[in-house]
Formats: structure tokens, sequence, C-alpha cells
């Protein structure tokens, strides 16, 4: 049997008020690497359950609208206890592109609160999510994304064929389009008074001493982008729920000849010192599951 364990706060704390209020939520984040088969899930499906979220985010999946049909009716019987739940499935389905996607699930007393979706404006599924509507009228915004990676690939070089057939003043790199179009979701949503949490694997370490290797200078300077964007707020940056809760830097990658914390869950610093409570990064599941 697998033995999982969490480094930083042990999500499996029982909650103080049972059963779950529409007045904290528990958020589970999840990069599951290209998820083919609801069958696939089940052992992670298990540390899920001993966690009991109220929102489910899985990252870089890969099945067919009949596997969520499976993998949704999993989730009713076994995490929502047969209760209604919400759930939003985003995949790039232009022609030429891989199939990386995203899911989020939503379930009761939250369900009832979902308002509105957020989508990627391109339709390249690198990122998605919902808008919570209290009753008091109070909004939260959860994103998942799936941001380029660094590394030469597919969904890479698919994405600057796709920047390069854009009119000249529109053009970019497919990372200065993904933070463009995040950044603008972001901003659009802070207008009306809705504070993001924003969460999924981000291509890029959050701290360099997370990683089995050295950085080259070309990565170096990938990483200082994506760090001088998380901070161009200099007064409220973006900033991780993990570092934020004084957790010390800790792998969510783990390869035989690499690691790295390129997954994490972000959220302005302001908006964390009146809500953040715990942040837990789970160990023990397949180095390619984090």
């Amino acid at each position: 049997m697998t033995e999982f364990t969490f480094v930083g706060d042990d999500m499996r704390r029982p909650r103080v008020v049972s059963p779950p209020q529409a007045s904290e939520f528990r958020l589970w984040v999840h990069n599951v690497d290209r998820l083919y088969a609801a069958s696939n899930f089940d052992a992670e499906l298990e540390e899920i359950l001993l966690v009991d979220p109220d929102i489910i985010v899985l990252i870089d999946v890969a099945f067919s609208p009949h596997v969520r049909l499976a993998l949704r009716d999993n989730l009713k019987t076994r995490w929502a206890r047969g209760a209604e739940i919400s759930d939003r499935h985003w995949r790039n389905e232009h022609p030429g592109a891989t199939d990386h996607g995203l899911y989020v699930v939503v379930r009761e007393p939250w369900q009832r609160t979902v308002l509105t979706d957020i989508v990627d404006p391109r339709g390249w599924a690198r990122f998605g999510g919902v808008v919570l509507q209290g009753r008091g009228g109070d909004s939260i915004a959860v994103i998942g994304v799936y941001a380029p990676t660094f590394a030469q690939c597919r969904e890479v070089d698919w994405q600057r064929a796709q920047a390069a057939a854009l009119p000249p003043e529109e053009r970019g790199t497919p990372y200065e389009l993904f933070r463009q179009d995040l950044g603008r979701a972001i901003s659009d949503l802070e207008t009306r008074g809705t504070p993001s949490i924003v969460a999924g694997d981000w291509n890029v370490s959050w701290d360099p001493r997370a990683r089995l290797n050295a950085m080259s200078s070309a990565q170096r300077r990938h990483y200082e982008q994506w760090k001088s964007w998380f901070a161009a707020d200099e007064d409220d940056p973006l900033t991780s729920a993990f570092a934020e809760r004084g957790h010390p830097p800790t792998p969510t990658l783990r390869r035989t000849n690499a690691s790295s914390d390129i997954d994490f869950v972000l959220a302005r610093r302001s908006f964390y010192s009146q809500t953040l409570a715990r942040a837990g990064i789970l160990q023990g599941v397949s180095p390619e599951v984090r």
C-alpha cells in the first residue's frame, strides 16, 4: 500500500466544523501528467478522501469525454457522497495541438455558489476555472493553469506557430502570451472585486533551492521573467501558499535526474493574510503524479 505523507501542513487534519460549511473550503490541486483513464486515479482518490477537499483541480488531463463521465461518477459517489457536483473540462481541440487539458470539480455546498466560468480566450486550455459567489455577494475565483513548458516540445512548437500567425503587434512567445492572457483575466476579476487563487503546473521553479540541478543561463532568464511577473504589483505580489506558510523549498516533481517545485498555488499576499490556514505538498505518489 502506498504511504502518503505531507510536507508542510498535514492536510488530513479534521475540520473544525463538520459537515463542511460554505464559509471555508479546502482546495486540492493535482498534476496528473496526462491522465487518460479514470482507473489510473484510484490510488490518489484514496488520499483525496482522507483530505476531504471541497474543490479539486486536476492539471494536464488527457481523457476523452467518456472517461470524464466515468471519473465524474466515481467522484460523485465516493467524494461527494452522492451529492451534486459541478465539473468543468477544458482541452485544446485545435488541429495539430496536443491534448493537454484541465479539470475542475466543485462539490456541495460550494457547487451551489458557482457563478460563471473562466476560459482561456485562445481556446488553448492553458487555464480555466470558476467564480464562486457567496450569499453576501463576496466572490472568489479558482483557476487551474498549465503553463507552456520551457523545454522543446510539440505543444510549445504549436503555440509558437499560432503566435507567428498573429498580427505583428499581437505576437509574442508562448510564455509572453500566457502571462498576458492570464494577467488580463486576473486583472478583470480584481476590477470586479473578485480575488483569484491560481494553481497548477507553472513549468518554472518557484524557488530554485528545490531543484536537484542548477539552472542554465537560459533557464535563469526564464525564471527571472516569471518572477518579475509574479511580483509586478510590488505592494501586493502573487505569492506561493506553501512559501507564505513559511515552509522550506520542496520539490513537487521528482525524477531520477531532476527535481523542481514547478507546481504551486498563487494568490495575492493580502488575500493569504486573511484566508490561508494550511498548505501542504503530498509525498508518496508516482514521480509523474504530483
